[in-house]
């Protein structure tokens, strides 16, 4: 049981996008709001990484600012970001259709200026979009493309970012060789970058490429090597996420007093870097750990704590999780009435997320209908005034004629009226 939700954990938490994670996201916000509108576009795409995280209403206020940005100022290629922008928004929230829409209203754009490394971008965003909906043929030509443009733009960031994408797609496929070579390439390229954050996904991804073939101790090398460069990032997010992984590694090898050890490190950090939906995790983990150990009542701890701090902060998926193994604990220990209880719980927390989805995605899609109105609006206005210039110009390249006519008319007359006069 514990094999089979944590071995999801690290296949599942290196989806490489193409921004990176440099400030705090206070800072992010009050540099956007001070700059002008070329200057936004810069502080967002190299810091969407961090405010991926925030609440759905600060990410979709910037989304709606660059729309109204490009909109006010008359600038295409603003509204092209907008588009990219929501497009990666829409992925994450599952709204595939949608966010590939927009994805590649960015991309007929981008194509038009012939911008390397946004088409890039879009790419790999698209990429992640069939990634995401299980179409592993489509994603892996979309990483390809991303990767050519990226290579034409002459820029080693924008080369490079697809590989980790393409590098888990062959390691899916069993095409070990290629998946090691595309890995190493980008291990290589970040590691002379710097990108240290990057260096601990292409590690992990290595990772996973020896676990698939049940090579556990090359496995344990290169997540324990991930660890150490997600260390150096000092994110007490990306550490606690490599000591999920390494534990995970050494449960894996039976190695369960390190495994424990790892376990309790990454709760460590995660409550260092105070996200209570990770905290809630981190004691989900370490109830499987003791469940997967016969050790009911410890597990019975550490769920029941999950199972409060998922509730306290709102966190229904959480809370979902924690009733289900909390239900599954009472009924090895035979205490069928806390069972009962527990069961009814959970049902209740599910109507009530299926209710919050529903909403959640109206919201979503009524938020994308108003955008694309806007746009419509605006594209709409666009072609008025086209039309309008191509009348004004039909009608001064007529009076311009008219007056040739005239000219023509005038002058012909003339030779008429005076060729008499010249014979005489």
């Amino acid at each position: 049981m514990i094999f089979k939700r944590l071995y999801f954990t690290i296949t599942c938490c290196f989806l490489q996008s193409t921004f990176s994670f440099t400030q705090n996201t206070d800072q992010i916000i009050e540099n956007y709001l001070k700059s002008d509108v070329d200057q936004k576009l810069v502080v967002l795409f190299e810091n969407y990484g961090d405010i991926e995280g925030l609440s759905a209403d600060t990410i979709l206020y910037f989304i709606r600012d660059l729309q109204k940005n490009g909109i006010q100022k008359n600038r295409e290629d603003v509204l092209a970001f907008s588009n990219y922008y929501f497009g990666n928004y829409l992925n994450d929230q599952g709204f595939f259709l949608e966010a590939e829409k927009k994805l590649k209203a960015a991309k007929e754009f981008f194509s038009f200026r012939e911008v390397d490394s946004m088409l890039a971008s879009v790419y790999n965003a698209l990429g992640n979009n069939e990634y995401l909906q299980g179409k592993i043929k489509a994603a892996e030509a979309y990483y390809l493309k991303s990767h050519h443009h990226g290579k034409k733009s002459d820029i080693g960031k924008f080369e490079h970012f697809a590989l980790a994408n393409l590098g888990r797609i062959y390691i899916g496929q069993k095409k070990y060789d290629e998946a090691k070579q595309i890995l190493e390439d980008y291990i290589a390229y970040n590691k002379k970058a710097e990108n240290f954050r990057n260096v601990g996904t292409g590690y992990g991804l290595m990772s996973q490429l020896y676990l698939d073939q049940e090579k556990f101790d090359e496995a344990t090398e290169f997540l324990e090597r991930s660890m150490e460069y997600n260390l150096s990032t000092g994110n007490p997010k990306l550490i606690a996420n490599g000591y999920t992984n390494v534990a995970i590694a050494h449960y894996i090898k039976e190695d369960y007093e390190r495994a424990e050890k790892n376990f309790h490190l990454a709760l460590a950090y995660r409550k260092k870097a105070g996200d209570p939906f990770f905290i809630a995790e981190s004691y989900y983990n370490l109830g499987d750990f003791y469940l997967g150990q016969e050790q009911a009542d410890s597990a019975l701890v550490y769920y029941t704590k999950s199972y409060e701090i998922a509730k306290e902060n709102n966190n229904q998926l959480g809370e979902k999780d924690a009733l289900i193994q909390l239900a599954a604990v009472f009924e090895e220990k035979k205490m069928h009435k806390e069972e009962a209880e527990k069961l009814k719980e959970y049902i209740a927390v599910v109507e009530e997320l299926n209710a919050e989805k529903l909403s959640r995605e109206l919201n979503i899609l009524r938020t994308s209908f108003e955008e694309e109105l806007e746009l419509n609006s605006y594209q709409g206005h666009q072609r008025e005034e086209i039309l309008r210039d191509r009348v004004a110009e039909t009608n001064r390249i007529w009076d311009y004629w008219i007056w040739i006519v005239l000219g023509g008319i005038l002058v012909l007359t003339g030779v008429i009226y005076f060729a008499p006069s010249r014979k005489k």
